[in-house]
C-alpha cells in the first residue's frame, strides 16, 4: 500500500516551472529565460497557455552551455 502512496505522491509532483520559476532558479531575469527559449538554449512545454520548462531541462541548461 506504500508503494501505491508513494506513486499517487508523485503523479501529483510538477515536472516543471514557469518562466518566473527558471528566472529565479537560474539568478536571471524572466526576459533573460524567454530569450533562452527563443535561441534555443531551453525547451518549453506549449501543451498549455502557460510554458512549462521541465526540471530536467533547467539540470542539463549547465552541462550544454560549458
Amino acid at each position: 500500500m506504500k508503494e501505491y502512496n508513494n506513486e499517487k505522491q508523485n503523479w501529483f509532483r510538477p515536472k516543471g516551472c514557469t518562466i518566473a520559476q527558471a528566472a529565479l532558479m537560474l539568478s536571471v531575469s524572466q526576459k533573460t529565460i524567454r530569450r533562452f527559449l527563443d535561441r534555443g538554449l531551453l525547451h518549453a512545454s506549449k501543451a498549455i497557455r502557460k510554458k512549462l520548462i521541465p526540471y530536467s531541462e533547467i539540470e542539463n541548461f549547465f552541462e550544454r552551455t560549458r
